[in-house]
């Protein structure tokens, strides 16, 4: 598979958009789970993360929260960096 970046014209192109997910007690060790999330902007990703979440969750919904959480945070500074800077 080629996977890459793509950047170019988009109907909204200062709109963003985020997608977040979390695996459940991914580390067997631990019994922490992994979260990740992308955050595109005019359909390119601008922000993105992927790392063992610092607690250990109880359940796959805290787990997906949690990551909501680092993703939503992400999305904020995002749009008050963008809206500062236009």
């Amino acid at each position: 598979m080629d996977y890459k970046l793509q950047y170019g014209p988009h109907p909204h192109p200062t709109a963003f958009t985020s997608f977040s997910d979390a695996d459940f007690t991914g580390d067997a060790d631990s019994a922490k789970s992994t979260a990740g999330f992308v955050l595109l902007m005019g359909g390119g990703a601008v922000s993105w993360s992927s790392k063992l979440q610092s607690c250990a969750a109880h359940s796959t919904t805290e787990a997906a929260f949690i990551a909501g959480e680092s993703c939503t945070s992400s999305r904020i500074w995002a749009t008050k960096w963008h809206y500062l800077k236009h």
